[in-house]
C-alpha cells in the first residue's frame, strides 16, 4: 500500500488529540464546540 506522509501525520495528530481526552467522544465534541464558538466570537480583522 502507498505510504502518504501527510495523511500519516494527520492520523497521528488526530490520535494524539483523541488520546488527550481518553477517546471520550463527548469530551472531544465539547472541546471542538468551544473552539468553534471562540472562533466565531473573535473580533474580525
Amino acid at each position: 500500500m502507498y505510504k502518504n506522509e501527510i495523511l500519516d501525520e494527520i492520523h497521528k495528530y488526530r490520535d494524539e488529540y483523541a488520546k488527550s481526552f481518553e477517546y471520550d467522544l463527548r469530551a472531544i465534541f465539547n472541546d471542538l464546540t468551544c473552539i468553534i464558538h471562540e472562533e466565531k466570537t473573535k473580533p474580525k480583522k
